[in-house]
């Protein structure tokens, strides 16, 4: 749903909802939709809202990562973190909608237009969100960050590099028994960052208030349409 206000930015809103028994695809499915509707001809973000109960209770939305043994898989957990993360969404919610767990989101481009996320009891056990949204708030400027691209990591080999490292340590017998609990925890830390930087393609983005797939081949066929129309 797009909102035109006047004098404000419009306003794009959009709810979500995977049942716990659906796969893969129904993510693919809201991926090929975010992009779409986020697509401008000047390649800024536009104000957008997604809401809605997304069925993943193990990922930790303060670094946007998967926790360990994560439910339903770490493809599908790892899938929405992608699409977020590529699509520059920031996850809003950060108290418990079902127990432990926060299964109700909110995502927004631009997190100055959500203030007071509140839960209130649902009609079953799911708790429901009630925010306040800024309508004349200003851009957000996101500092940019590195990303792991997921999809294209090497994992043959980061799991080979991370048991030879760690059968090498073993090893050596004094150095095992010498090492203090932060030694190997620091040691383990450290054998599978390496891996993961080794073998996990990055990417730097935010920083700039754009689309992340409008890249300058894009943005200089956009301008050539405009100046075709104006002329």
């Amino acid at each position: 749903m797009k909102l035109n206000i006047q004098g404000s930015q419009q306003l794009i809103i959009g709810s979500f909802y995977r049942q716990p028994s659906i796969q893969l695809n129904i993510l693919e499915e809201l991926e090929r939709s975010v992009e779409t509707v986020l697509k401008t001809d000047n390649g800024r973000l536009p104000n957008a809202i997604l809401s809605g109960d997304f069925n993943l209770p193990t990922i930790d939305w303060n670094t946007n990562t998967v926790k360990d043994n994560p439910q339903y898989g770490s493809v599908m957990n790892t899938e929405l973190v992608e699409i977020t993360t590529n699509n520059d969404l920031q996850q809003m919610v950060t108290e418990e909608t079902r127990g432990n767990d926060i299964l109700v989101l909110l995502f927004t481009t631009n997190p100055a237009l959500v203030h007071n996320i509140e839960i209130h009891p649902g009609m079953r056990d799911h708790g429901v969100i009630i925010t306040d949204i800024n309508l004349k708030a200003k851009t957000w400027k996101k500092k940019p960050r590195k990303v792991h691209l997921f999809k294209k990591a090497d994992w043959d080999n980061l799991k080979t590099d991370v048991e030879q490292e760690l059968t090498q340590f073993l090893k050596d017998q004094e150095k095992v028994e010498t090492s203090t609990t932060e030694d190997l925890w620091l040691f383990l830390k450290e054998t599978i960052m390496n891996a993961v930087n080794k073998h996990i393609p990055q990417k730097m983005i935010g920083g700039k208030q754009h689309l992340p797939y409008i890249n300058t081949h894009i943005t200089r066929l956009i301008t050539q349409r405009q100046q075709r129309y104006n002329a």
